[in-house]
């Protein structure tokens, strides 16, 4: 029988490893930007193939139904897919446009956002969100398509090394009141088995 100091001590040093792999991978995506750039490209493009198919499918006539929209677009969704899997470094062009042309769209609204709430309280963080935002599309869109090279990859690494470091400070600081924390008595043990 375990504990649930003892399940929860076993949570948080398995979220302390997962946080040290997501580490690793970050490391790992910053070295290695380009391939990890066409790994998201072809997780991508997979998709997009994975929802022609559901949509062929669905949309595939029968009992007299002729040519449909749906059908259409689920035919334009896969050879989109397919395209982006045979062709990897455009479809990682055209998702470094895309990336680019978010960050403009959300610094543009972030900043908009920020004036029509300027008297209040923290109006300056959003607007300062909104200039990091526009720059980043500036640096992405400026040197676009060269940068699709680096950028994806790049981001992804730094998102993963700040994902893993929450994980592992989390599960620290988890440990830590755990051991601070006076220990429940024998009567309250639990029974995966039940």
């Amino acid at each position: 029988m375990m504990t649930a100091d003892s399940l929860l001590h076993k949570a948080y040093k398995t979220s302390k490893n997962w946080g040290y792999i997501t580490i690793l991978l970050g490391i790992l995506a910053i070295a290695l930007p380009f391939a990890m750039g066409l790994a998201v490209a072809a997780l991508f493009a997979l998709a997009l193939i994975a929802v022609g198919v559901v949509q062929l499918l669905a949309a595939w006539p029968g009992e007299g139904r002729g040519l449909s929209f749906r059908l259409v677009w689920a035919i334009l969704t896969l050879v989109a897919g397919l395209y982006m899997l045979i062709n990897p470094t455009v479809s990682l062009a055209t998702l470094t446009l895309f990336l680019g042309s978010y960050f403009l769209v959300d610094g543009v609204a972030n900043i908009a956002t920020a004036f029509q709430l300027k008297p209040r309280h923290g109006w300056g963080y959003i607007a300062m969100g909104g200039v990091s935002s526009l720059i980043l599309a500036l640096i992405i869109l400026v040197q676009w398509p060269v940068s699709s090279e680096f950028v994806i990859g790049i981001l992804i690494g730094v998102k993963l090394l700040i994902l893993g470091t929450t994980m592992v400070a989390l599960a620290k600081s988890a440990e830590k009141q755990l051991a601070a924390a006076p220990s429940q008595p024998a009567e309250k043990e639990i029974n995966p088995q039940d």
